[in-house]
């Protein structure tokens, strides 16, 4: 690899960055270089692989992470013997998934009848919508028996999950029509018709969630439920735009994986299933997204909904050098985590990159006070003691007001 003496790479992150083209899941581990694997990757696509930058989807969360995954490509295929002398250097596509969503509702979506000048709401936007589904509905709310702001919620928490789901009104209807006859059918008890009256009132929710749905495409807006509901849609109807992004993309990258949703492993392995050159990077350990529809299984679960051509599971690739702290503080960690590591077998202990001097303390105090005192002694050891610059120190605090009155 012809980058390889540019950086003092290891070699997991050799192997990762120089997988065949294949499905491919590198597990990494916090701190252990990924987004300078994911950049190296990238080159080595274009340097080994003959792939044209522009031939290349890079997904990632945030704008802000968008932003900074297109710098290090941009800084890193810059930087290459190949573009040295290039005036203008093409660069691969990196976008958020409700992006990459909205690109192909933008660009394909009159084929399911979403038109094309689709307009994004904020939840502010989309709250108003919802209260104003609520007050404007025919249909009975017989048991939600809420007020009309508390529906609105609930309407809008009910609208997220069935498109984080992939679900509709008719799967919720028909669930609720098996299970309303199964409690008509045992003996009667309060808790049987609590169940009734909470099933009854999710039915009435699901008819709302349908006509806010009527009501945004009538005003011609999306949130980010709809765009990958919708770009699920049409890629599931519409198998020639499938072939069209697989031509367009010869290799994708996939960042944070672990936080990705059940909808958005639907639309990504409908496009690029079937042994597509797709590296999902992530790390179990490091899922913080559940609350919004995340599922952690899509990255145990990849090797299985990404499989090789011969129907075999994708490869695993880890990353279990840690480049930010010493091996004491690694261990303690490796400690912590153990339960979950147990759960996600494709986690393996951190190990410290590089020699790296580490040390942990605990300390239990009585007071708020004594912790203070405490802090600042240890503070005025470090610089008056052993030299440290107090610019070099950072004292973390679940509230930094409190910590410094």
């Amino acid at each position: 690899m012809k980058s390889e003496s540019k950086l003092n790479l290891t070699p997991e992150q050799i192997k990762a960055i120089t997988a065949p083209l294949e499905p491919a899941l590198v597990i990494a581990g916090a701190g252990t270089g990924k987004t300078s694997v994911m950049a190296e990757r990238v080159l080595w696509l274009i340097e080994e692989a003959n792939i044209e930058p522009e031939e290349i989807l890079g997904l990632t969360f945030t704008n802000k992470a968008a932003q900074e995954l297109r710098t290090r490509v941009r800084d890193t295929i810059s930087n290459s013997e190949k573009f040295q002398n290039s005036f203008e250097i093409t660069e691969p596509t990196v976008a958020t998934y409700h992006a990459f969503a909205l690109q192909i509702l933008n660009d394909h979506g009159l084929l399911i009848g979403v038109e094309s000048d689709l307009k994004p709401i904020n939840e502010t936007t989309r709250a108003t919508l919802a209260f104003k589904t609520v007050l404007q509905t025919q249909s009975s709310l017989k048991y939600l028996e809420k007020s009309p702001r508390y529906i609105a919620k609930q309407l809008l928490m009910l609208d997220n999950q069935m498109a984080e789901h992939d679900l509709n009104i008719d799967l919720i209807s028909q669930f609720s029509d098996k299970l309303l006859a199964q409690i008509a059918t045992t003996r009667s008890r309060k808790e049987m018709r609590d169940l009734e009256v909470v099933t009854l009132a999710r039915v009435e929710l699901a008819n709302l969630v349908n006509e806010f749905r009527e009501l945004k495409r009538d005003e011609g807006i999306v949130d980010f439920a709809d765009q990958m509901r919708f770009a699920l849609q049409l890629v599931k109807s519409h198998p020639e735009v499938v072939d069209q992004l697989r031509n367009q993309y010869k290799a994708v990258l996939l960042d944070e994986y672990q936080d990705t949703s059940v909808i958005q492993r639907l639309l990504l392995s409908e496009i690029f299933g079937q042994a597509h050159p797709v590296t999902a990077v992530g790390d179990p350990l490091q899922a913080i997204y559940g609350w919004r529809g995340a599922s952690v299984s899509n990255i145990d679960s990849f090797p299985h909904h990404f499989p090789q051509q011969d129907g075999n599971p994708a490869r695993k690739y880890p990353l279990t050098a840690n480049f930010r702290s010493g091996q004491k503080i690694l261990n303690h960690a490796n400690q912590v985590s153990k339960d979950l590591r147990d759960i996600h077998f494709a986690i393996d202990s951190l190990v410290a990159g590089k020699a790296t001097n580490s040390e942990v303390n605990i300390g239990l105090h009585l007071t708020w006070n004594d912790e203070i005192e405490d802090i600042t002694n240890r503070i005025n050891n470090l610089v008056l003691d052993r030299g440290v610059k107090p610019e070099q120190i950072a004292v973390l605090s679940r509230n930094g007001k409190e910590l410094l009155s």
